[in-house]
């Protein structure tokens, strides 16, 4: 809260008989309400985080753990879709929308910047969990459609304690500082968002398996001729096209599953959600 002073009128009683009465100026002080703003994240502390990496026998520690924690806040606080590559190679994000492996799957970890206007995220806390996993505290505020939202998050991650390489990471949300039409706005829209990206997760799958079958040289086999038994004729194998086939139609119904599934899974105001 901050303090501003202007000044202020009052009439004081003079002599009683002069029967007269003179202005008066005091310094009338006003309380005026500042929107709170987070720190830079190189100024915030972490909670619990120990600069005492390593002793004499062994390091349960790294200067890149600190170094990861505070880079992904970064990456938080922009909300714009880009991701740092401080993660590793089997890195496994998990939420009740939206599950990959691997750190390509960042490249389309944009619902708040491709769904949300006017987003601005302050964070508000970091801490450690414990030697290798942290906790990031934020909150978004911005509109989603003409509706406005508060949306209170919280980022876990846990990661390699040499390396500082992030190998799980989760998000959880609350929307309670959401009207109810937000609120119901804003998981309509993660959800569509997750079956979207289910569906380009199944057809690059698809892709992957049908480029490996193409690959494979075609499957012939020779059989003589029966009305010329020094001749022989080739015949081509279509189990192969056949194979391809079957495993389109498969990959495609994997597809429409994950999408439904998406469509009818429940999203509560504390439960996990992707960023």
């Amino acid at each position: 809260m901050q303090a501003i002073s202007l000044p202020c009128s009052s009439w004081v009683a003079g002599p009683v008989a002069a029967h007269s009465r003179r202005p008066s100026r005091r310094p009338c002080v006003l309380a005026r309400a500042v929107e709170p703003q987070s720190k830079p994240i190189a100024e915030q502390s972490i909670e619990g985080l120990s600069s005492d990496y390593c002793d004499d026998f062994e390091c349960t520690s790294s200067p890149a753990v600190e170094s990861s924690v505070r880079t992904l806040a970064k990456d938080l606080q922009r909300a714009n879709g880009r991701w740092t590559p401080i993660y590793a190679s089997n890195v496994e994000y998990s939420d009740a929308y939206r599950k990959f492996k691997g750190p390509e799957g960042y490249q389309r970890l944009d619902f708040v910047a491709t769904s949300v206007s006017d987003a601005a995220v302050a964070v508000t806390g970091m801490r450690m969990l414990d030697n290798s996993a942290a906790e990031i505290r934020w909150r978004l505020t911005g509109k989603l459609g003409p509706l406005p939202i508060d949306v209170a998050g919280i980022t876990e991650i846990g990661m390699n304690l040499l390396t500082g390489r992030i190998e799980r990471h989760s998000e959880k949300w609350d929307l309670r500082g959401c009207s109810p039409p937000a609120a119901a706005a804003w998981n309509a829209a993660r959800i569509a968002w997750a079956a979207k990206q289910a569906s380009t997760d199944a057809s690059a799958a698809a892709g992957q398996v049908l480029d490996s079958l193409a690959s494979v040289d075609e499957d012939t086999y020779q059989q003589p001729n029966p009305n010329d038994p020094m001749k022989f004729f080739q015949q081509k194998d279509t189990f192969k096209q056949d194979a391809i086939l079957f495993v389109g139609v498969l990959l495609l119904f994997y597809a429409l599953v994950q999408a439904w599934g998406q469509l009818f899974s429940g999203g509560s105001s504390g439960g996990f959600g992707s960023f």
